[in-house]
C-alpha cells in the first residue's frame, strides 16, 4: 500500500485547557508522526502536554511524551524526528496550559493497511 506523507493534524488551538484530539488514525491505516511545531501565540508563557493514547483509551502516565513543558511568550517550540508509531484508533493528544494561548500542528506519514 501507498505512504503518504500529510499534515496529520494542523491548526489545533484549544479554546480550554482540557485534553484535545490532535490526531486520530483512520480505520485500516497506520502512521508515523514525524514533527510537530507548538506556537505560543501570547506575550506570556504557558505550558503543554503530548500525550499517545493507545486504541483512544483514557491517557496514563506512561503515554505521556511531553507534560507541563514550558514554552515561553511569542515562542514557538519544533519537535523533529519523533517517530511516533501509532496504530488505527490511536490519538495523539494534545493539553495547552493556557486558553487560546497555542496552536499545534503533527506531521507525517499515513499508510493503508
Amino acid at each position: 500500500m501507498a505512504t503518504v506523507e500529510k499534515n496529520l493534524g494542523g491548526g489545533l488551538c484549544p479554546a480550554n485547557t482540557n485534553e484535545a484530539d490532535l490526531y486520530t488514525v483512520g480505520a485500516s491505516t497506520s502512521s508515523v508522526v514525524t514533527s510537530m511545531m507548538i506556537c505560543n501565540l501570547t506575550a506570556l508563557s504557558s505550558t503543554f502536554s503530548i500525550c499517545h493514547a493507545i486504541a483512544g483509551a483514557a491517557n496514563q502516565s506512561s503515554q505521556y511524551l511531553y507534560k507541563n513543558y514550558v514554552i515561553e511568550g511569542a515562542m514557538t517550540v519544533r519537535l523533529d524526528n519523533l517517530r511516533i508509531c501509532m496504530a488505527t484508533t490511536d490519538k495523539l493528544r494534545v493539553t495547552s496550559g493556557t486558553a487560546n494561548a497555542l496552536a499545534f500542528n503533527a506531521w507525517g506519514s499515513e499508510r493503508a493497511l
